[in-house]
């Protein structure tokens, strides 16, 4: 590997904006608790004519759309090729609502795009000035911060794979940790800007090392900070959070574990990058439906929203507005249990087909009944990252893990995008699966993700 560098840029919205993980959040954003970050992670091979990067935000997640949008004009910016810029996010549910974002938005998304683009197009730029030679030590930690919220009888994975970018003289210039958890220590009341418990613990370590210690998110999709514990749909209040201090006490105790971690044994050296993407077509949950049928539907659903609200059929939300709606109903109605879980359960199904069946059509193709999923790999030969525009659940995680177990195979999740949750066939095979809110609010086939990771393989070559 000729040269590589992890730069750190701040990317913290100037004003009030929308705020993205919960639908029922009532207001924009009323401040900000601590800031927020990108991690520019640069390499570049000997003999090649261009760098390749990998950009981890403190943000939620981006549509395939959005993303798309920003390479191509950081491309620009930098003088790289689209195809050799990879975006990703942490995941934080306490940052700008980013999903749709674009210089024709409305104001505050034309703001805060300018400024994303700016602020990492600077980063870019440094991250290729002072690039140095060197090369990534591979080591294994465990911490134990995410836990399954679809029971807690089922496997979180407290693997963390971590990366020193060391140069030529061994000195760790920088870190990164790969780890599989939702950034949801913080719940639906929040309103204060927050990178959520990844953001106190790069602080300590950052304190401690005096280098960037970046995260790369995995395949959270199921996986819960255990602050949170399990995901109770009957409950209308299960999106209220924690406190910024049991956050935080509960991201520290990860510490000492990769700081321990940096002394162990190394379990791999990585010197060449080789970089490929494909496109998947895997098949949606509901099939191949014409325009008529997916209206249909649509309009079914909101029919039973209106009599269960006791509102006119226009006033229905066609978006996550229909979550609050429904749980304040329970709430002032006194109903619990059962009857709250169904509903719940209905709406976040709801929106996700009118997010997949009828405004994502870019990707989404429903007559055809596919997803059109643009995916990627970085393989370093010991050690490979799948990206995907996706909410992996962590069962697809073992399972690519079993193909290759001489080497260490890795998801990455929210790369270039987002196009829902990804669960695996073991998922559908749960128990009340049919109401645990991955299976119910995903858009693909219960066999998608079996696609997908075949795909993995002919992609690779092996």
């Amino acid at each position: 590997m000729s040269s590589l560098q992890l730069v750190k840029v701040e990317i913290t919205p100037q004003e009030s904006v929308p705020m993205m993980g919960y639908g029922d959040r009532t207001s924009w954003s009323k401040g900000i608790h601590d800031p927020l970050f990108a991690y520019i992670w640069y390499v570049k091979n000997t003999g090649d004519a261009e760098a390749r990067v990998w950009i981890v935000c403190d943000l939620c997640l981006f549509s395939i759309q959005t993303s798309t949008l920003i390479r191509e004009d950081l491309g620009k910016v930098c003088n790289l090729s689209p195809d050799h810029i990879v975006i990703s996010a942490t995941h934080t549910h306490s940052g700008p609502n980013v999903r749709y974002l674009g210089p024709a938005g409305v104001p505050w998304e034309q703001r805060y795009y300018s400024l994303l683009i700016s602020r990492l197009g600077q980063g870019i730029a440094e991250a290729g000035k002072t690039a140095f030679e060197g090369s990534l030590q591979v080591r294994k930690a465990e911490i134990h911060i995410g836990v399954n919220r679809r029971g807690s009888h089922l496997p979180a994975d407290s693997r963390v794979i971590l990366f020193s970018f060391v140069d030529k003289t061994g000195k760790g210039r920088a870190h990164m940790f790969h780890y599989s958890s939702h950034l949801t220590a913080l719940g639906v009341d929040n309103y204060l800007i927050s990178s959520d418990w990844v953001g106190p613990l790069r602080d300590a370590l950052e304190t401690d090392l005096k280098v960037p210690f970046g995260f790369i998110q995995g395949a959270e999709g199921n996986i819960d900070p255990y602050c949170r514990g399990l995901l109770f749909m009957d409950d209308p209040d299960q999106a209220v959070g924690v406190s910024f201090d049991e956050m935080t006490k509960m991201a520290l105790t990860a510490v000492e574990p990769l700081k321990k971690a940096l002394d162990s044994p190394l379990i791999a050296t990585l010197d060449s990058l080789c970089t490929k993407s494909a496109v998947a077509r895997l098949p949606m949950r509901f099939g191949a439906l014409e325009g008529a049928e997916v209206e249909k539907r649509i309009a079914h659903w909101k029919t039973e929203f209106a009599e269960f609200l006791e509102v006119p059929v226009s006033e229905v939300p066609e978006d996550y507005q229909i979550n609050a709606l429904i749980k304040e109903k329970c709430r002032k109605d006194g109903i619990t249990g059962q009857t709250v879980l169904n509903w719940v359960s209905k709406q976040f199904t709801y929106c996700a087909f009118i997010n997949l069946y009828r405004k994502d059509t870019q990707y989404a193709k429903p007559s055809q009944g596919v997803i059109i999923m643009p995916v990627l790999l970085w393989d370093f030969g010991k050690l490979f990252i799948y990206g995907i525009p996706a909410e992996v659940l962590i069962e697809n995680a073992f399972h690519l893990q079993k193909r290759w177990p001489n080497d260490i195979a890795l998801v990455g999740g929210l790369a270039n995008g987002w196009s829902g949750y990804l669960p695996n066939a073991d998922n559908f095979a749960e128990t009340n699966q049919s109401q645990l809110y991955e299976t119910v609010s995903t858009m693909y086939a219960e066999h998608a993700a079996d696609v997908l990771l075949d795909m993995v393989k002919e992609v690779r070559g092996c």
